[in-house]
């Protein structure tokens, strides 16, 4: 599931999105899932679970 389809059920939903522009957010998790944030957390943590975890806690602050 992309972030367009994320923050589209969001959306619709209901959820609030605090005042932000839907596509500021689908731009902002694009960013945080791509391969480049990934792959420069990696570089800095030894296990690649601690750095899933901490791009699943961005993307959870984003969404909050």
């Amino acid at each position: 599931m992309g972030p367009r389809v994320l923050v589209g059920r969001l959306v619709e939903e209901g959820d609030e999105t605090r005042g932000t522009d839907p596509e500021d957010l689908v731009r902002v998790l694009h960013v945080l899932t791509s391969f480049e944030t990934f792959d420069g957390l990696a570089k800095s943590e030894g296990s690649l679970t601690a750095v899933l975890g901490d791009a699943v806690n961005l993307v959870k602050a984003v969404l909050r």
